[in-house]
This record gives structure tokens, C-alpha cells and sequence, in this order.
């Protein structure tokens, strides 16, 4: 390790991260660098990751499919497994995002406003704090992709919109909030119609203060900025009750991320893709089940984190032998996105946000029973299921399929209100022109602001907010027994009919040795086994 100029030997360590400093003492005057109670401030610091370079055992990841339980597998019961020599083969492409499940999440400060204008998509709604041109804080509302809103061209729904913003909560009674609205030169001129902003110390009792915005007409292709007037409005002690717990614990894993290199993010775009405009990616199959995991767009590739290791507070070596997060009480049943090319939404909404949130409040959904109209339906605790259609409809941008960063995004911005407030619905037959993507009423968006993920950027300037990694060798596997073995579930790209054409009899993967797949579906990678947990004749016992 190299710090300032000096050349230091670090000896064995167990593997997490590490803090080195050093003093240059060049005349020799710091007698205290020769002693253990050394309390001078280190004039050079360098950060450091010891990673966990162990050989992985043989195993195999056990991977959740939103198609029901059915004919598109062997065994029917909606999962299937990969072995991890496979995994490396194919190079699986895998997406998180942060969670915490520590202690429940309550929305303290909310925005509420309601827009008349014709197209979401060429209409940008930003709230910050201060000067609109040099804000405190800022923070998106509708999605984008790179450069564009991908909300789709239909018009702002008619009902009010209620977003979280108590991340700003510490600045909020310095600063006035202002709501803008940023046009295009294609756009049409439209109304704010109300805007507001609500005080909570309890978000399940009656706000304890309305502050009013300004509203007004606005223009195409300009800014227009409205204010409403919190700076000095809340006495101290109103203030101190709307700062919301942490969403983040100091005991939580923590993540070392770094944007890949020239080379390396060629390699992974080459094995993930990128966005081509015009494509079709609800590929059906078998003429009833939808595909429709996106790409990321070259914009969003300038912007993506790689995972490199992880700190998670373990002693070294340290992995319990089988992790499955389907099994426990906070999985929802296994689901079923019919031809709509809602996968995207099914992986981070219906599956990962919803286990997330049941961890957090405690909730049993062993005994949610499913069924409706096509297999894969829930029909129990729906204000406990996170509704995959509060997510895709406001992501998908008026056309089939939805891309991963933007849905990761969206949940730890807005949050995804449960199924019982906006059920799912696949019926592209009903002859309901908006079926995929009316945008929620005021009650789902008000209920989806206490079901968040957790953002990872204090300063809230970072629209990515989630991170990915390829499984090409040993260390890759481990980083995401890592992020399984600490709670997580996440998401992985595959490519359906080819991978699902692969399944034995026990709906397992492996031999596999061709390498990296085109991906055009996403799934959840629920757990492992490996070692004496595993058997490849028998993997569900």
C-alpha cells in the first residue's frame, strides 16, 4: 500500500476494510509513532479492501421466475436453480440496491401537487431547496433515461400526487422549498393546479402543518419555479419532530463501489447491452409469458457503480453453507407477470421490495393464498404485497418492458405502494387503452412514501442509486453469497426460453460452458447452497 510517498507492507489481515495513516516524520521529533496509545492525526490516510480470495465450494443459486408455476418448468413450483460453474460461464449480470432492515421507515415531510399537461414526458418535475439555480438539495420525481423522462406521453393524471421528501428534512425550516417544472420545446403549456407541503410527527395521524405553494401556468420550453415558504415556519421543536430516523444503520454491510474502468465497462456492456431505441423487449414465449428486462442506455453506463467487495462485519471465511430467503415468512408467493413485459417490476417491486418491507415490519406472508385469474395471483395480505404495477406503470414510458436502474431508482425515490391500492393487471385484451401505464391515485402514492428503499447518496444530487457486478469467477460468487448470507435479495438478467431450454429434470442448470447469453428477462436470485447442503440429484430437499 502506497500512502503519501511512502511504501508500506501490510501484514496478514482478515478480509473487510481497512484505515491506514501515516505521519512523516523526517527529523524524527514524533516519539509517539513507536507507541501503542499513538494519538496524533495522521497526516496521509488510504483506504484499503482485504476481499475474500477463498476457493468456492460447489453449489448452485436458486433463482425465482415471475411466469407462475407451470409448463415453463419441469417441477412447478416457480424456481429453478444455476449451478456456480454455470453462473461463471454465462457471466449472470446481478443488480441491487440498498436496504436496511433494522427499524421501520416513516415518511415525515411530504410534497403533494397536481399538474394539468398533456404529456408527463416532455414536462420534468424537480422539488429542491433554495436557489433554484444553485440548490441545497434536490430531487427528481418522474424517471428518466440519461437525457430523456421516461414517463410516457400521456397526461398527468388528474388526481394529486404525494411525494416523500423528508431527506430534507434537516435543511427544510433554512430554506423555502420550490417545486419546478422544466419544459420542452415540443411541449405544451400546462397549470400547476395546488402544491403543498405536509408536517408529520406520526404519518398514520393528520399532518400537524399544511404550508401552501405557489401555483400558475407555465410555459414550453422553459423553467418555471414555484415556492412555498417553509424556511423559519417550524419552531424548533416541530423541527426536531420531522428529522426521520436513519435509513441507514452504522451496523449495516457496507458496500465498496467503483465505476469500472475503459476496458472492463466495454466488457460488461458487451455481456449486459445497451439500449437500442425501437427495440421490442417483451419478447413473449410460449405465447403467454412476458420478458422485458431493458438494458441500460449509454447514459446510464457513464453513471453505474461496480460493486468490488463488501464489509459485513463477518469473521473471514465465514458463510453458512445454504441461504434461502423464498423460504422464509416474508417472501410473497411466487407470481405471475402474464404477456406483460413487466419482469423488471415483478424482481425489485412484487418480489424484493415486498420480502424487504416484510422484514422490516415483521409481516407473515406464509399464509398468503394465491389464484385469480391466471396462477400466480395473490389473494391474501394485498396491503402487504408491494403492487408491481405502482412501479411499471411509471417506468415503462408508454411502451412494454422496463429497465432495471430506473426501477431501482424509483423505489428508493418514491417507494411502491401495495397491491391492494393499485391491483395488477395484464389485460392488454380489455380494449382499456391506458392498462399499462395509468399512472397511481393519490392513496397509492401517499401509502408507497412509507415503503422506500434506502438512498445511498447523503447529498441526493445521484440519480443511480443501485449497483451491479458480473459473475465471472470465484470472488463473484462470493460477493453475492455475501450480499444473500446479509439479507439481501437481487436481481439477475437472463435470457428465458435459451436458459429455461436448459433445465433438467430438477429444473437445474448445469454443464453449462458456451458462454455469456443475450438477456431479455429479469428473475430473483433468492439464496445458495453449496457443500453438504447441496445435491444436484436432489436441490429442493
Amino acid at each position: 500500500v502506497t500512502i503519501g510517498y511512502q511504501n508500506i507492507t501490510i501484514p496478514p489481515v482478515e478480509s473487510g476494510t481497512y484505515f491506514i495513516g501515516c505521519i512523516i516524520d523526517v527529523n524524527n521529533e514524533v516519539s509517539e509513532l513507536t507507541h501503542g496509545n499513538n494519538t496524533i492525526i495522521p497526516k496521509y490516510v488510504d483506504e484499503f479492501h482485504v476481499l475474500d480470495s477463498s476457493l468456492v465450494t460447489r453449489g448452485a443459486i436458486k433463482i425465482v421466475n415471475s411466469w407462475g408455476t407451470g409448463s415453463w418448468e419441469n417441477k412447478p413450483d416457480g424456481h429453478y436453480w444455476v449451478t456456480y460453474e454455470t453462473a461463471k460461464s454465462l457471466n449472470m449480470s446481478v443488480r441491487y440496491y440498498y436496504n436496511d432492515f433494522s427499524h421501520v421507515y416513516e415518511p415525515t415531510i411530504i410534497a403533494t401537487f397536481n399538474i394539468s399537461h398533456l404529456h408527463r414526458d416532455q414536462c420534468h418535475i424537480v422539488f429542491g431547496l433554495g436557489d433554484p439555480d444553485n440548490p441545497i438539495m434536490e430531487k427528481e420525481f418522474q424517471s428518466r433515461w440519461g437525457s430523456s423522462y421516461y414517463a410516457g406521453s400521456e397526461p398527468f393524471p388528474d388526481n394529486t400526487i404525494a411525494l416523500d421528501i423528508s431527506e430534507f428534512a434537516p435543511y427544510i425550516n433554512e430554506y423555502d422549498l420550490f417545486l419546478r417544472t422544466d419544459t420542452s420545446s415540443s411541449s405544451d403549456n400546462g397549470v400547476l393546479n395546488n402544491f403543498a407541503v405536509e408536517f408529520y410527527s406520526d404519518y398514520d395521524e393528520e399532518a400537524f402543518k399544511i404550508i401552501s405553494g405557489e401555483t400558475g401556468g407555465f410555459s414550453s420550453n422553459m423553467q418555471t419555479d414555484f415556492l412555498a415558504p417553509t424556511a423559519n415556519s417550524l419552531s424548533a421543536e416541530e423541527h426536531n419532530s420531522v428529522i426521520p430516523l436513519d435509513r441507514a444503520s452504522p451496523d449495516q454491510m457496507g458496500f465498496i463501489e467503483e465505476y469500472p474502468g475503459v476496458e472492463e465497462l466495454a466488457h460488461d456492456m458487451d455481456i449486459i447491452g445497451v439500449y437500442e431505441e425501437g427495440k421490442n423487449y417483451n419478447i413473449i414465449v410460449d405465447s403467454k409469458y412476458g420478458t422485458g428486462d431493458i438494458p441500460p442506455t449509454i447514459e446510464q453506463w457513464k453513471t453505474m457503480v461496480k460493486l468490488r467487495a463488501v464489509d459485513n462485519k463477518r469473521k473471514f471465511g465465514i458463510l453458512p453453507n445454504e441461504v434461502d430467503h423464498s423460504e422464509t415468512q416474508y417472501f410473497p408467493p411466487v407470481g405471475n407477470q402474464g404477456r406483460e413485459g413487466s419482469c423488471v417490476a415483478f424482481t425489485f417491486g412484487y418480489y424484493i421490495q415486498t420480502y424487504t418491507e416484510a422484514r422490516e415490519h415483521n409481516w407473515d406472508l406464509s399464509g398468503t393464498s394465491g389464484g385469480g385469474d391466471w396462477p400466480g395471483y395473490p389473494l391474501s395480505n394485498l396491503d402487504k404485497i408491494i403492487s408491481p404495477d405502482f412501479l411499471y406503470h411509471q417506468i415503462n414510458g408508454g411502451s412494454p418492458g422496463a429497465n432495471g436502474t430506473v426501477a431501482a431508482s424509483f423505489i428508493n425515490r418514491i417507494g411502491g405502494s401495495s397491491w391492494q391500492e393499485m391491483p395488477y393487471s395484464d389485460d392488454e385484451e380489455s380494449g382499456e387503452s391506458p392498462y399499462f401505464y395509468n399512472w397511481p391515485s393519490e392513496s397509492a402514492y401517499r401509502e408507497a412514501a412509507q415503503y422506500r428503499g434506502r438512498e445511498t447518496n447523503p447529498t441526493y444530487w445521484s440519480y443511480n442509486t443501485s449497483g451491479y457486478f458480473v459473475i465471472t469467477s470465484d470472488a463473484e460468487i462470493t460477493l453475492l453469497k455475501e450480499l444473500l448470507a446479509a439479507g439481501y435479495c437481487v436481481y439477475v438478467s437472463v435470457e428465458a426460453a435459451a436458459l429455461y431450454n436448459l433445465f433438467d429434470s430438477n429444473d437445474v442448470v448445469t454443464g453449462y460452458s458456451s458462454g455469456a447469453m443475450s438477456t431479455n428477462h429479469a428473475n430473483t436470485i433468492v439464496g445458495y447452497k453449496e457443500g453438504s447442503a447441496w445435491d444436484l440429484d436432489n436441490p429442493d430437499d
